[in-house]
């Protein structure tokens, strides 16, 4: 249980640290912009923002926190043999 929730944190936060880089590169100009009216018939509204951010993130967070669920255990067996001797 104690890997699974460490694995959890880990994947949290590699999800949140990729998902803020890729934020960075594909919402970089969509966050400088600001709708100007310049007429009677002009559209204003909101930017969106890339849905690639979320999805970096995702990806990332459950890599990572598979990754520390899958060998967290062996890790685990690995330190003990020296904390034995």
């Amino acid at each position: 249980m104690l890997l699974s929730a460490m694995g959890t944190g880990i994947g949290y936060k590699v999800g949140e640290f990729s998902k803020n880089q890729v934020a960075g590169i594909t919402n970089s100009f969509s966050n400088t912009m600001a709708s100007k009216p310049t007429g009677i018939l002009t559209i204003e509204g909101p930017y969106t923002n890339s849905a690639w951010p979320s999805v970096a993130g995702n990806i990332g967070g459950s890599v990572a926190g598979e990754g520390v669920s899958a060998y967290g255990q062996s890790l685990v067996d690995y330190l003990k043999q020296f904390m034995t001797k």
